[in-house]
């Protein structure tokens, strides 16, 4: 939750609400464009709209996909914070609560993109049934296959560390994704960025070339593909494991193999220190006293507190201290 609440911070600076009204927006407004309104296409209004979407989503969509996931750790790369961040958080925490906040405004543009359709055919005037599970289908595979570009732009720029390969990839991603729609069936499985197209429930079913006329056909929902888009974009353990092996290639944090807890025994329990004659350990709280190459420590009446907020950001941690021999009024 704390994660969660300091990405809500984040977006409220970085003006994230904007963007997902946008995107939307831009939807909206192509899909009216091009939304049926002669009386003689009334009653394919529906039809011509979900066969519009996923063609248009194609086109934005990866791009757009892209901008989201770069804004959600444009601060970390800008700032070379993340190995700041990595002392006060686990990597699990800091990249959950991203993830569920970028799945949170994936979730919003979806919804507001698809509620453009009952709007459009009420401001029209549409006379075709609709199509209530058709919309729920597309709604279904518009938000699977926004999720996975979304996981797959933001891992490529964990990975790259900068947002500008992953906006390029997107921008291409486009680019090929519309060209897939002119592809066979088989050859566009083989272009994530398009994969509005092929999980599209509706078709071309005839084309009158005197009249310019659309008749618009259904075919069966492509579950198969469908579950595999699921799979590649579902949050399981495999992934995260992606995201932890990501973070140490890039050389953000050094780490031994294990993700948990260090469990090896460093040294025996127990024990004591031989403090050297004429070290006075009860006289201050601490007392330091050398010896050769050995400084003797002693605390006393100091508290132990431990917090849950620091993790050290590798095998080993280093402290360092300063001092002086002379009062002085510098501070360490």
């Amino acid at each position: 939750m704390a994660a969660f609440r300091a990405e809500l911070q984040k977006a409220h600076r970085r003006h994230d609400l904007t963007l997902c009204l946008l995107i939307p927006g831009i939807v909206v407004l192509w899909v009216g464009g091009l939304a049926p309104a002669a009386p003689e296409e009334l009653a394919n209004g529906y039809s011509a709209l979900l066969y519009s979407l996923p063609v248009i989503e194609a086109i934005l969509m990866p791009v757009m996909m892209a901008v989201l996931a770069s804004r959600l750790w444009d601060m970390e790369i800008k700032g070379n914070t993340a190995k700041l961040l990595y002392t006060l958080q686990s990597r699990r925490s800091l990249f959950a609560g991203k993830a569920v906040f970028g799945v949170l405004e994936v979730l919003l543009v979806t919804v507001l993109e698809l509620a453009c359709v009952p709007v459009l055919g009420r401001v029209h005037g549409y006379t075709e049934a609709f199509p209530t599970g058709q919309l729920v289908y597309l709604f279904v595979c518009t938000l699977v296959v926004d999720t996975m570009l979304f996981f797959g732009e933001f891992l490529l720029m964990l990975w790259v560390g900068n947002p500008l390969p992953a906006l390029c990839v997107g921008i291409v991603g486009a680019l090929v994704g519309l060209f897939s729609a002119f592809m066979p069936p088989l050859a566009s499985y083989f272009v994530p960025f398009g994969y509005y197209i092929p999980l599209s429930a509706y078709e071309v079913a005839n084309w009158d070339k005197a009249t310019h006329t659309v008749t618009y056909g259904t075919r069966p929902f492509n579950w198969v593909l469908l579950a595999f888009t699921l799979t590649a974009c579902s949050p399981k353990a495999w992934a995260q494991d992606t995201v932890v092996k990501l973070v140490k290639a890039m050389g953000l944090v050094e780490e031994s193999e294990d993700d948990d807890t260090d469990t090896t025994t460093k040294a025996a329990a127990g024990g004591s220190v031989e403090f050297p004659e004429g070290m006075d350990t009860s006289a201050a709280r601490v007392v330091t006293y050398p010896v050769e190459n050995t400084l003797y420590v002693s605390f006393n009446g100091i508290a132990n507190r431990s917090t849950e907020y620091f993790v050290a950001g590798g095998d080993s941690m280093t402290v360092t201290g300063c001092a002086t021999t002379e009062a002085s009024s510098e501070k360490y």
